[in-house]
């Protein structure tokens, strides 16, 4: 499970650290990266976070050494979902998609206002890539740092590029 805090500047304390996180692993315990700063914490309990999860938290160091941490408060926990779809590219994306070579990225402007990322990559790789993207725990990290609510993988497998979509809601 991945669950989304990040850390903000300006904590309450020098010790606690006040942002939105990543779950990056869940179970007895939780490993949380920072979506401000990409730094990693480890909490001692798991607070109930799944690793779909953004929370944005309070944690503070366990004594007496601080090398695990506690959440002292959660002000808001969602989920952000990452999803293949088997819909064709958005005509936005095919546009932008049609000219990147492989290792090329581009992020044209979308008519709803979500966010769009275009990934060129080898022709008949498609379909793996987005696959392997869905379980990378950046796109659940860019989707909260930018306050946005669900992500979705759509692929070009013959023209050779991969779309992330970024939505406000779970649409």
């Amino acid at each position: 499970m991945a669950l989304c805090i990040s850390a903000m500047a300006g904590s309450n304390t020098a010790e606690e650290v006040t942002g939105r996180f990543v779950v990056v692993e869940a179970d007895e315990s939780v490993v949380l990266r920072s979506v401000g700063s990409g730094q990693v914490f480890t909490l001692s309990n798991n607070p109930g976070v799944e690793s779909t999860a953004v929370l944005d938290a309070t944690l503070v160091p366990q004594q007496p050494l601080g090398l695990t941490h506690t959440v002292a408060s959660i002000e808001a926990a969602r989920t952000v979902p990452v999803r293949l779809s088997a819909d064709p590219p958005s005509d936005p994306a095919q546009s932008a998609g049609a000219s990147l070579a492989p290792g090329e990225s581009a992020a044209p402007g979308h008519p709803d206002g979500g966010v769009l990322h275009v990934i060129g990559v080898a022709p008949d790789s498609a379909a793996a890539r987005a696959r392997a993207l869905k379980e990378d725990d950046s796109l659940r990290v860019t989707a909260a740092r930018h306050g946005l609510f669900t992500v979705e993988l759509r692929w070009s497998e013959s023209s050779g590029f991969v779309t992330v979509r970024y939505f406000h809601s779970d649409e």
